[in-house]
């Protein structure tokens, strides 16, 4: 049983960042094929939560950012709506969609895909896991489910 519903906001963004292979073809509210060509480099300042992104929705090319939320009103709660920092916002990621379509500052609209039905759960499990860890090394208990090939070529690179 997971302690939470829904994973954090940092978590979606890391899954986004290593393209779990979930999110390499998505498919958009409205039912338009979304592939993701390159998901963009990863932003801590202001602004869109990855930058430069080459997404391919019902066969177009679109060149921008990408934001992630949790929920898709998030959108209109962190007021994105308003700000100008977004016009150049290709695709809104969100665990569960949006109710009502999701603007930009300038008026349009913006293509968003809903990603919490592909997460697996046994990835929500093994950051609960770890999360709630109360030894030194949180992961300790899982090494046995690495391979000794892979450990030896972490400790191999290590050197």
């Amino acid at each position: 049983m997971l302690l939470q519903d829904t994973p954090s906001e940092a978590l979606i963004q890391f899954c986004w960042k290593t393209l779990r292979k979930e999110f390499q073809l998505l498919t958009s509210s409205k039912g338009k094929p979304v592939q993701i060509i390159k998901p963009g480099t990863w932003n801590t300042n202001q602004g869109p939560d990855f930058l430069h992104a080459h997404i391919k929705i019902d066969g177009i090319d679109f060149h921008g950012h990408v934001e992630i939320h949790v929920q898709g009103e998030d959108w209109y709660r962190h007021k994105h709506h308003l700000d100008p920092h977004y016009n150049n916002t290709v695709l809104h990621i969100a665990w569960k969609h949006s109710q009502k379509p999701i603007i930009r500052e300038d008026g349009t609209g913006i293509p968003e895909c809903e990603i919490g039905p592909l997460v697996p759960t046994t990835l929500l499990h093994r950051v609960d896991k770890l999360r709630l860890a109360k030894t030194p090394i949180p992961c300790a208990s899982m090494i046995h489910q690495v391979s000794a090939f892979q450990k030896e070529l972490t400790l191999t690179a290590a050197c």
